[in-house]
């Protein structure tokens, strides 16, 4: 096993099980307002940064992958912006660092030629990791019995969000693993399993995202593969989604019983169409909430209302924002709930590119989304090249798949992903490998059968 093989296995490790480690080797206490333990963080980072260091001495090329002058742009942004606030360049380095860090693991896989072996056991690492997440989540609800939204699985100690964003990559993986490997149904039952992160910390959203991103998953699936035969590929996979999705319903109604919020719902009108109604109406009442005092409270009102603030807030507002170390100063300050903002009247639903918004200025929401739409690019026009390769189809297809995820969320519901490499470092790692002219998975067919890293497909199952 290569050095960066056994340092990029490192980083990943130390990620999803920073959570972990903290609380139970470390004693760190989220209540205590320690959040992650700085040794554990410190680790991962480390570990990042000799990986990089390897791939530049040993690389047979030291290019940089398209896209990469919007990460590089996004922290120069951050930069610049808190030179025009007053604030030291080292406070933009810092805010935009896992930006940064998802573009070193981006560069690492495409210029580094990975041994077959080296891939699959990365990628077995990661899946290990990613089934971790569901038992410690069945552990916490049968063993535990609590709700508890900063602990997302075994990930970390803070940012509850990531509890509903990271079923959903999960998700994205898993079916590709559906798609293009093994097409049984329950690796579909399998992907949604992974609802069980968000229901375990008590996330809401998690009973609307996962189905909604489970059809959109099977409408990306049909547009890579638009030139397969209509039957029986068509047929057997909206069989096995209705299944699933049957299955999944049964399911969702319990866990929603005893889920705050909608437990009332059902509370009043029972098993119903009243109650489907009920609890989109609670939806939206949550996210287009406002306090008593006339502040944001929900993610939809807070969206509307920083738009409007940082556009008429004149040319340094939204150009700059108010300064990387805004959000951090204003919830210390204020005692808030690390998702408002009290300068703009803001109680709780910042999202990631309301974040940036107001740490950076608009031009850092786009150039973030820049940089994340053209690593989306980039891995769907390598998916179009003719290949037998399953293994790096599943790798496109959840890399696409993950980012959209990304992007919705980064839009609508979420910023803790952008301070956690869980989210980001599997997407740009998965890019590289597929994307890369280096690496050139697409021409080496063989790479499953001769790993053995994933089950082979039935000899019945037409690809297309």
């Amino acid at each position: 096993m290569s050095v960066e093989t056994a340092l990029l296995m490192l980083v990943f490790f130390v990620v999803y099980l920073e959570g972990f480690l903290s609380e139970r080797l470390f004693g760190a206490s989220h209540n205590a307002g320690e959040g992650t333990s700085l040794f554990v963080r410190l680790v991962s980072e480390a570990g990042l940064a000799l990986a990089v260091c390897w791939a530049l001495f040993r690389s047979r090329t030291r290019k940089l992958p398209p896209g990469s002058i919007f990460f590089i742009a996004y922290a120069g942004w951050a930069v610049l912006a808190s030179i025009q606030n007053g604030e030291s360049p080292l406070q933009g380095l810092l805010y935009s660092r896992y930006t940064l860090y998802s573009l070193a693991i981006y560069f690492i896989a495409w210029n580094n030629t990975f041994r077959a072996s080296e891939v699959a056991r990365i990628i077995r690492l990661l899946i290990k990791l990613f089934i971790l997440q569901i038992v410690s989540s069945v552990i916490m609800l049968l063993l535990l019995r609590e709700f508890v939204e900063w602990r997302v699985g075994t990930i970390t100690l803070t940012g509850g969000e990531l509890a509903t964003v990271f079923p959903l990559l999960a998700l994205a993986f898993t079916m590709g693993w559906y798609f293009f490997v093994r097409p049984r149904w329950w690796i579909l039952m399998l992907g949604l399993a992974f609802g069980l992160v968000g229901y375990s910390s008590g996330k809401r959203a998690i009973f609307f995202l996962l189905p909604l991103f489970f059809v959109l998953n099977v409408c990306l699936y049909f547009l890579i593969r638009r030139k397969m035969p209509i039957a029986p590929l068509r047929t057997r996979i909206l069989q096995h989604g209705v299944v699933t999705g049957m299955i999944g319903i049964v399911i969702m109604v319990p866990a929603m019983l005893t889920t705050e919020g909608f437990a009332d719902v059902f509370a009043q009108n029972g098993l119903s169409w009243e109650t489907a109604s009920g609890a989109i109406n609670f939806v939206q009442e949550y996210n287009n909430g406002v306090r008593d005092n006339g502040d944001a409270g929900g993610r939809n009102a807070a969206s509307a209302v920083i738009l409007v603030g940082v556009a008429l807030g004149g040319p340094n507002r939204l150009l700059y924002g108010w300064g990387p170390s805004a959000l951090g100063v204003d919830n210390e300050s204020t005692g808030g709930t690390g998702a408002g903002f009290s300068a703009l009247d803001v109680y709780y639903g910042i999202v990631g590119w309301s974040r940036d918004a107001i740490s950076i200025g608009l031009v850092g929401s786009l150039l973030y989304i820049l940089a994340y739409a053209s690593v989306f690019r980039t891995v769907f026009l390598a998916m179009r090249v003719p290949s037998s390769n399953r293994y790096t189809w599943l790798l496109g297809y959840g890399a696409c798949s993950g980012i959209l995820v990304l992007l919705v969320c980064y839009f609508i519901y979420a910023s803790s992903f952008m301070t956690c490499g869980a989210i980001t470092f599997v997407l740009t790692f998965s890019a590289g490998l597929v994307a890369s002219p280096e690496q050139n998975l697409f021409r080496k067919a063989g790479i499953v059968r001769s790993t053995h890293a994933i089950p082979s497909r039935p000899k019945n199952w037409q690809a297309g």
